[in-house]
């Protein structure tokens, strides 16, 4: 859809998709490493869920992130099905 509002895709197209790989690997470092800062490797809620074998992302550093943040959008925003 987006090749025939572009002059020349044969040039364009190819550059663009190489580009996405590049995007999604600093996107997962970056979060990543945001993730690293804010969440202590001896934090409780993450070694409790991992010694009680909690199922799904209870034990997923990203969502005890979020759910100790101040700002409770994030918990809403991840929790919601």
């Amino acid at each position: 859809m987006m090749s025939g509002e572009i002059k020349n895709p044969r040039r364009v197209l190819p550059p663009a998709f190489n580009s996405i790989i590049y995007r999604i690997v600093f996107f997962y470092l970056t979060g990543a490493l945001c993730v690293g800062i804010v969440s202590a490797s001896d934090d409780p809620n993450l070694l409790g869920a991992i010694a009680d074998g909690a199922p799904g992302a209870a034990k997923s550093p990203y969502i005890i992130c979020t759910s100790s943040s101040i700002c409770r959008c994030y918990k809403a925003l991840i929790e919601q099905q």
